[in-house]
């Protein structure tokens, strides 16, 4: 996005301010003190300021009209903030023509250094965050969230967000599900699909740079499910579908599909009515299996999770061990579990999410539970698995080792915080660090947790108060790769290229620096910063490069060329110098100035005496007669306005009659610009 010019700006009474300031008086310290401040209309911010914080967050509104003022100030008296490059007097600075994602950068240069600072001006809407938690320990990367209010037509938003919470990209979306990193490469989410007569999602596949690159659907099917996908490193991706099967009931489908979108493998859970806890409705079709998301297996097999199951099942997709593609090589938890669960006082899953084998051999689920409410009971009684479902109103993350040839399924780990209830939704993924990032979806009480192998919790991020009503959930948390793959802008530059100047004109250049993606402007500036003055103390053709760099190494090189023109030009005092000889020897003074406006060389030349008159040309008292005659006398280099005298002394010769005469005339040729030239006289009479 190009922004308008950075206007220099006063504070206006009457403008909503959000004061960034620590919640309590800092410390004496030696260094100098900073303060910021952003204000606009119906803006707010978070964290609370901390110089050590690099990143803020500026919620606004449709008022806010992508305009805010900065304020910032540093109490030492020598201080200078800059505000996207720019030096802002007084530390204040507006900054116009905003839009969502884009960053607002504050540098407060004083003695204690530069400390720098991005202010990320969010789309309107979007909520404000909260995060606590020690920061660290923690896994690194960034947090996947779809922030989604469900029930209404409240914006939707694709973000990753620090561990602060503040957002290093974000994404307005019609609708959002499940954005995550895949194993290609590529970042991807679901969104509703536009394609005529079909159903649910596509799933849209972003580059590095958060640009669209395509979207993806199932092939001859009328679905897309927006729960989860696979894209793999070879092309090929794995999709699901809740596809209609008649009227009265949908099937859960995976579908294999090669580069160009052609099935390779179908799977359906068609034949597992049986085992569904899901009550068949009243009216509309029977969702009775509802898978919510899916493994792929070095080996090929597939471990997915249905909700409407209470099961987690491996399916074979290629034929292994015995078992053939489409086969279910285990089932855990569910009406026909090939496993018991050993010390487990909830016995086994349910209405689950996000199953995931471990390198372990061990299976992760977010257990979200149920009731006799919207979601129904779903849980299965171990003691009557084809009975009745109960109902659990709690939530919890559960790791099961299992053991099929014994065929139990024994607890772990878990983390269940007292009072903790997603009842629909929800996540868990083990992170390389061996913490566990958990999403909360449904139970607003937090958005995203990470704790460790203890249980303890390390972080968390939720809705700050008041949250909005309704408050937005995201369908899951996913921790990913903290990438910055959007160069920085160098913009707004008033050098013109080709630009042409006098030697010595004052000049300065006017540019300024701006970025988005997570990393924060590192630096603007390159041959001089903006403001700088133009270099036009000698003449010649010069490069200009302006350069602006970001935390993650990326770099933009805007150049330019300009021209520094000066003007050659000799001179002599007088253009005629008559001289009358009696007998002696008649000296004439001819001053050459340096008429030019840089400094410059003059060639000198001079006619030969004749029969009668003889001449002879002096130079800081040295016979140059030789060379003036020769031209090639070569004057010192004078600077513009520097002058010196070529004395011309005439003499008469024996042969000299009265009334004899000649006249002389001397030339100066510019060095630099041999064009330039100019010639004076000296009239010889003799009496």
């Amino acid at each position: 996005m190009r922004r308008s010019r950075i206007l220099v700006a006063s504070l206006l009474a009457g403008v909503p301010t959000l004061f960034l300031l620590p919640a309590s008086a800092p410390a004496a310290a030696a260094g100098p003190v900073h303060t910021l401040v952003v204000t606009g209309a119906g803006v707010d911010s978070y964290p609370a300021f901390d110089p050590a914080v690099e990143r803020y967050a500026v919620t606004t509104t449709a008022a806010t009209g992508g305009t805010l003022t900065v304020l910032a100030t540093s109490s030492d008296p020598a201080g200078v903030v800059r505000v996207d490059g720019r030096v802002a007097p007084g530390g204040a600075a507006t900054v116009t023509g905003l839009s969502g994602g884009d960053e607002v950068s504050v540098f407060i240069e004083d003695s204690a250094g530069v400390e720098r600072h991005s202010l990320v001006y969010l789309p309107a809407g979007f909520p404000e965050l909260a995060a606590s938690g020690s920061g660290t320990g923690l896994a690194p990367g960034v947090v996947g969230l779809t922030l989604n209010t469900i029930v209404d037509s409240s914006p939707r938003f694709v973000t990753t967000v620090d561990r602060n919470g503040v957002p290093t990209h974000v994404r307005v979306a019609p609708d959002a599900y499940d954005l995550k990193d895949q194993p290609d490469g590529s970042i991807t989410y679901s969104e509703p699909t536009t394609s005529p007569g079909r159903t649910g999602q596509a799933v849209v596949v972003l580059d590095p740079q958060w640009h669209v690159v395509r979207r993806l659907e199932t092939d001859d099917l009328v679905n897309t499910d927006l729960h989860d996908s696979v894209l793999e490193p070879d092309g090929t991706s794995w999709l699901m579908a809740y596809e209609p099967r008649g009227a009265n009931e949908v099937d859960s489908v995976i579908q294999h599909l090669d580069a160009n979108g052609q099935e390779l493998f179908g799977w359906s859970s068609d034949g597992l009515q049986g085992e569904s806890v899901a009550p068949v409705p009243a009216t509309g079709p029977w969702d009775y299996a509802h898978m919510n998301s899916m493994q792929v297996l070095p080996d090929g097999d597939v471990v997915a999770s249905f909700r409407h199951l209470s099961a987690v099942l491996r399916i074979a997709t290629v034929a292994h061990d015995g078992y053939q593609p489409g086969d279910i090589v285990w089932r855990l938890g569910g009406r026909d579990s090939d496993f018991d669960f050993v010390d487990d006082p909830e016995g086994g899953p349910c209405a689950q999410h996000t199953a995931s084998l471990l390198p372990n051999g061990h299976v992760l689920v977010f257990d979200d539970g149920s009731d006799a409410g919207l979601s129904k009971p779903l849980c299965v009684d171990p003691a009557d698995p084809g009975g009745p479902p109960a109902t659990r109103q709690h939530s919890r993350v559960a790791e099961f080792a299992l053991d099929p040839a014994q065929g139990t399924a024994s607890l772990v780990w878990s983390y269940a915080p007292t009072g903790y209830y997603s009842w629909f939704m929800g996540s868990a993924r083990r992170l390389t660090n061996g913490d566990t990032l958990v999403g909360w979806a449904a139970d607003t009480k937090a958005l995203a947790e990470e704790v460790d192998a203890g249980g303890d919790l390390l972080w968390q991020l939720r809705l700050a108060d008041p949250k909005p009503a309704p408050p937005p959930i995201s369908y899951r948390a996913s921790l990913m790769q903290e990438r910055d793959a959007e160069p920085p802008v160098v913009d707004q530059v008033s050098l013109a290229d080709g630009a042409s100047y006098a030697v010595g004109q004052a000049a300065t250049v006017d540019f300024g620096c701006t970025d988005r993606g997570g990393s924060s402007l590192e630096a603007c500036g390159g041959d001089l910063r903006p403001g700088g003055r133009l270099d036009t103390s000698t003449p010649g053709t010069r490069t200009l490069h302006l350069t602006a760099t970001d935390g993650a190494g990326n770099t933009t090189t805007v150049t330019r060329r300009y021209t520094v023109t000066a003007a050659y030009q000799p001179g002599w005092t007088d253009n005629r110098v008559h001289a009358a000889l009696h007998g002696k020897p008649v000296l004439s003074r001819l001053t050459l100035v340096n008429d030019g406006t840089y400094a410059d060389s003059f060639v000198l030349s001079g006619d030969r005496g004749n029969k009668a008159l003889a001449v002879r040309y002096e130079l800081s008292h040295h016979d140059v007669t030789r060379q003036v005659l020769r031209g090639t006398l070569r004057t010192e280099l004078l600077q513009p306005g520097q002058r010196l005298v070529l004395r011309v002394v005439v003499a008469r010769t024996g042969r000299a009659r009265v009334g004899d005469h000649r006249t002389f005339t001397v030339r100066a040729r510019s060095v630099a610009d041999p064009s330039r030239s100019t010639a004076t006289k000296v009239v010889a009479r003799a009496r």
